[in-house]
């Protein structure tokens, strides 16, 4: 038996499940819908920084039965921070260590945790991954691309944050901020698994009933820019990010936008590989996926190679979107038959039993992942196709990066 429960509560904070008695056990998650695009100005890796201060198994913390867990690593736990939303996830739950694990959660968002010694140890943490991310070469393209992307915007900003703005945050900033974002209306807890909806509800209830709702407090906007930039490359291996814009403007675009990444990376005489093929370029890597944002989203395009001449390399991938756009779907899909097409969409099928797949469908679209129609009939496909290619690719709109070695 399974069945999936949503309750609202009357301060807009959100409770999900997806319940399974078969399943052996459950994932926990708390979905917070604020990130690095939130940080304040001059204050970049807050929100990130933030996550690790609230979240490890640290000296600081106060022993427990759900600590203990985790450190003997009966309770796998992870926990990341985007642009638009930051996760908190514990697996292996079930009824012994339910209560335990909502304790912790509610440790975590309630900024019980939050400390200046939990603040120095996490601000460590930072250096290191800032110190890792800028000695690889494809994190530092896209952090460049971003840039490019969304200039001086809250979009554009480094989830990480740089040494500098992490070593001015101080503790005051990071309670003002979880005070403002960690907000009834901006969160939800769900669960996956063989935890029944109402004893979640019942190991939540008490806590979540005591907030109050607050001014609500949106993700930012931003402007696309677009734009070309060279930077140097730590390796000798050449590459190439393109970034193209475009509007998800309804829940069921998640599976035409990926339809569409399918196909501009797909073997055939139209995509992107046919016009590398054409230009007799050779490439190590190549990925096409989309990005949504609550916003503008962006179709992502990444590109490795030893060409010798990266601007030739892109020149011929920007061909390759140009003339892509003229064609209609049937003439795309006519060597790619409907059971290829599904099998493409099954690989990102948004799923009820998935913790990260309801929480980002909860909290984006206030939808359970299978309300969300999955693409059945060929001739929809098609409709959907031909607009969006009419609006894909605007020349001058892409946002491009490349590098060389140094």
């Amino acid at each position: 038996m399974t069945q999936t429960n949503l309750t609202y509560f009357s301060n807009f904070f959100k409770v999900a499940s997806y319940y399974d008695k078969a399943l052996p056990g459950a994932s926990l998650c708390l979905w917070v819908k604020t990130g690095s695009s939130c940080d304040p100005k001059n204050k970049e890796g807050l929100s990130h920084l933030l996550e690790h201060v609230l979240f490890g198994t640290r000296k600081t913390f106060v022993s427990s039965n759900i600590y203990s867990s985790i450190i003997n690593r009966q309770i796998k736990i992870k926990a990341f921070t985007k642009a638009e939303h930051t996760a908190f996830i514990i697996e292996a739950v079930d009824e012994l260590n339910l209560q335990h694990s909502i304790d912790f959660l509610w440790k975590i968002y309630s900024g019980e945790l939050l400390s200046n010694e939990a603040l120095v140890e996490a601000k460590f943490d930072i250096y290191r991954e800032i110190d890792d991310s800028s000695a690889d070469p494809v994190k530092s393209l896209f952090e460049a691309l971003n840039s490019i992307c969304f200039p001086n915007q809250c979009h554009g900003r480094s989830i990480t944050g740089t040494k500098e703005t992490i070593n001015d945050i101080k503790i005051d900033d990071l309670v003002n901020f979880q005070r403002q974002h960690y907000s009834p209306n901006n969160s939800l807890i769900c669960i996956c698994g063989n935890i029944e909806h109402q004893q979640l509800l019942d190991s939540l209830e008490p806590k979540i009933s005591e907030l109050k709702a607050n001014k609500h407090s949106s993700v930012p906007s931003s402007r696309w820019e677009g734009g070309i930039k060279k930077i140097k490359s730590v390796d000798k291996e050449k590459r190439l990010a393109v970034s193209l814009p475009f509007y998800a403007k309804i829940p069921e675009d998640y599976y035409y936008y990926w339809l569409l990444s399918f196909l501009l990376s797909k073997n055939t005489n139209y995509g992107i590989s046919a016009a590398l093929k054409k230009g007799r370029i050779k490439y190590n890597t190549l990925h096409i996926y989309p990005e949504f944002l609550s916003r503008i989203s962006r179709m992502q395009i990444y590109l490795s190679t030893h060409h010798s001449n990266i601007q030739y390399v892109m020149e011929t991938v920007m061909d390759g979107l140009c003339s892509f756009k003229n064609f209609k779907a049937e003439s795309l899909l006519k060597d790619t038959i409907s059971s290829e097409i599904t099998s493409s969409l099954k690989l990102v099928k948004l799923m009820n039993d998935n913790i990260e797949h309801l929480a980002m469908a909860i909290a984006e679209y206030e939808l359970f992942p299978s309300d969300i129609p999955f693409p059945n009939l060929v001739d929809d496909v098609h409709a959907k196709l031909d607009f969006i290619l009419e609006n894909f690719h605007k020349k001058n709109h892409e946002a491009v990066i490349y590098s060389i070695g140094s």
